[in-house]
């Protein structure tokens, strides 16, 4: 018998995660992130609408990836896709070799068959890659990520009179 809880937490939409699995199929994939270029996109975003004080929240992310912006932003996806880096993790450099050292030693009597004589598993190096900030330099970038801003409807309204530089440093 299912018990019922005083407690109700929403669900969150299932149509915009359904639109990202047809947008990008591979994002459907357990542990599959979005595309580096819409994670960018998203970030760039977040940090426009976290600038003059909007509230973090998953709202513009839900937003944008149920909107069909992306095409808008296709220059800019290219110019990412010009400018992505990576960097190199490896599990067996410090830090990341010290605080499995510790989590093997503190979970010891806790790890389960099959187990590694010594850590918790096989060290391995990846190369994360992301999108170096140097496209914002194209020509147009940051007009049309706060051309895409705008169109959200949770955007945060500044005073028009009031001259800050907005997160990108321009006025």
């Amino acid at each position: 018998m299912a018990v019922q809880s005083n407690n109700h937490v929403p669900r969150p939409a299932v149509k915009p995660f359904i639109q990202i699995v047809a947008a990008h199929p591979t994002s459907g994939y357990p542990n599959q992130s979005l595309p580096i270029t819409l994670t960018e996109a998203i970030r760039a975003l977040n940090a426009i609408h976290g600038r003059p004080g909007g509230a973090r929240s998953p709202a513009l992310r839900e937003w944008y990836l149920s909107q069909a912006a992306a095409p808008i932003l296709t220059t800019i996806f290219d110019a990412m896709r010009r400018d992505i880096g990576s960097i190199r993790l490896d599990d067996a450099t410090e830090p990341f070799a010290a605080a499995l050292r510790d989590m093997a030693q503190r979970y010891d009597t806790a790890i389960v068959a099959p187990r590694r004589l010594i850590g918790l598993h096989e060290p391995r190096a990846i190369d994360v890659p992301f999108v170096r900030q140097d496209y914002l330099l194209e020509s147009g970038a940051v007009r049309t990520l706060h051309d895409v801003y705008g169109r959200f409807p949770g955007r945060c309204q500044t005073d028009p009179g009031r001259r800050t530089p907005d997160v990108f440093g321009t006025a």
